[in-house]
């Protein structure tokens, strides 16, 4: 494989060719070990997300959950502005972005930070062989899989075969082997606190954007980083790139603010969710990130001039009995202060262009450097 020069890894001609992903700068995923045969039997269809298919599969007489990425369209993960189909500037980005590789960075740094007990436990990434996609094809083909595009408009353009390897084959369908754990239907005031403190510990360690749901809560704890950003990464480190100015800078600092704070505000509106659901039970969980912006920055005509978030990811602190740090962020104007006063649902501040192999961020509606 060529990680550098291609989008996606390719097939691998021997085992040394199974490197760890992606091929940047920052925390990586090893590849799963095979002990013998790498036949995979698939058990069950466990459903769909925007980025992947799941399945419950028996490798070498254990059971998990394997995790199978689709090759989702360009506008689905943070690329380069305006779109192209230049491989190499694609790969920059999709090295830190694109949602296999969130996952595989994620994944990579709770392991090396041996603080895989904060996410359901990740065993590595494969390459899925012809003959087990040919197998799984062939036994839910009931289904009519796709793995261009995403769940909502899947097979609108053929993503995986705009990159050929040398041989003019597509690549493999690449996946992540994780344990297979039961979905947390009934979430207590016990289990919240918890999430929120693997939350929490998540943002120490540098790992934001996390997207925070019930439905991704897998015995206790949180198993999907397919919009992860682990940092280093080119939307919050300005060390990546030697050329920003100050105003550059400071965009990055807001939306890096911004991402982090949506974590939790997401956090407790699946708390509010579930509570809603609950309403005709008395016992109604209360755990909040954020408690006092349940009323303030609703019944109030001005939003507040000062936010904060729970953590500053930027800093790296790692995982301590301390109580965490808030960060506190003072907006420039009233139009930054509305952007924060609400959940922003995964949008982001600013657009990213590529110019002499530096990513630069930008503005949405501005123009410039």
């Amino acid at each position: 494989m060529s990680p550098d020069s291609t989008m996606y890894p390719g097939w691998p001609k021997s085992a040394a060719d199974l490197v760890p992903l992606p091929q940047c700068k920052g925390p990586q995923l090893k590849p799963f070990k095979f002990h013998r045969s790498q036949k995979i039997e698939f058990l069950e269809y466990i459903g769909e997300g925007s980025h992947a298919h799941v399945f419950k599969v028996r490798i070498q007489e254990s059971v998990y959950a394997l995790k199978l990425f689709r090759f989702v369209y360009d506008r689905d993960w943070t690329g380069p502005t305006p779109e192209t189909d230049d491989a190499a500037v694609l790969t920059k980005f999709a090295n830190y972005s694109e949602p296999f590789n969130c996952e595989c960075r994620a994944y990579g740094h709770l392991q090396e930070t041996g603080h895989e007990n904060l996410a359901i436990k990740c065993f590595g990434y494969l390459l899925l062989s012809e003959g087990n996609e040919k197998s799984m094809m062939n036994q839910f083909d009931d289904l009519h899989l796709k793995f261009n595009g995403n769940m909502n408009e899947a097979g609108l353009e053929p993503v995986r075969s705009r990159f050929l390897d040398e041989n003019g084959r597509v690549p493999p369908i690449r996946g992540i082997v994780k344990e297979f754990g039961q979905r947390d239907e009934n979430l207590t005031t016990v289990g919240a606190r918890k999430l929120l403190s693997d939350i929490i510990n998540l943002h120490r360690l540098g790992i934001i954007n996390l997207d925070v749901a019930h439905r991704q809560v897998i015995s206790g704890k949180l198993s999907d980083f397919s919009t992860a950003i682990t940092i280093p990464h080119f939307q919050t480190s300005p060390e990546l790139n030697p050329n920003l100015s100050h105003d550059q800078i400071s965009a990055m600092e807001f939306e890096t603010f911004q991402l982090s704070s949506n974590d939790y505000w997401c956090f407790d509106e699946m708390i509010e969710e579930i509570n809603w659901d609950k309403r005709q039970k008395k016992k109604k969980i209360e755990v909040y990130a954020l408690p006092d912006t349940q009323t303030r920055y609703v019944l109030r005509n001005k939003p507040p001039t000062r936010f904060y978030t729970l953590v500053d990811p930027r800093k790296g602190e790692g995982v301590t009995k301390e109580p965490p740090v808030k960060w506190y962020y003072d907006p420039d104007d009233d139009r930054l202060a509305g952007i924060l006063s609400y959940k922003s649902d995964f949008s982001t501040f600013n657009e990213w262009v590529y110019k002499d192999k530096c990513i630069f961020p930008r503005k949405r509606g501005l123009h410039g450097k």
